[in-house]
């Protein structure tokens, strides 16, 4: 039989990993025009157009959606392992791309709390919120 809070925790550390995975897809760096067009016309051929009209985001836009994404996500009950995966790449992925990142400021500091290698991981986000930001 299965237990349906340890059902719960599989699907939540599930959900977390591939969320997080679908987050490292996603380039925070400016994209030149050149690029956009080159992927505009790549997914032409690929997706059937729709018949609504999509209102478009500007870089601003796409700039808030990327930190609120991630603001929410390091808000998730994440696994020890999740917590060094997301520490590893926040200071030098994601960080840099955030319009304020001071918002990780909270996660950072829970994340030295943790202990062990998690701690160690923290700290280069720590120390880069202070001496760049």
């Amino acid at each position: 039989f299965v237990n349906a809070e340890a059902l719960e925790l599989c699907s939540i550390e599930s959900f977390c990993q591939h969320f997080y995975e679908i987050l490292n897809c996603i380039e925070g760096r400016k994209v030149s025009s050149e690029e956009a067009k080159d992927k505009a016309s790549y997914l032409q051929g690929s997706v059937t157009p729709s018949k609504k009209k999509v209102k478009k985001i500007g870089p601003k836009g796409h700039a808030k959606r990327f930190q609120d994404v991630w603001v929410a996500y390091v808000q998730l009950p994440l696994s020890t392992e999740m917590y060094r995966k997301v520490l590893s790449s926040l200071s030098t992925d994601v960080m840099p791309f955030l319009k304020s990142p001071l918002l990780m400021a909270d996660f950072l500091t829970a994340s030295y709390s943790v202990g062990g290698i998690t701690s160690l991981l923290s700290l280069n986000g720590l120390w880069m919120l202070m001496s760049k930001h």
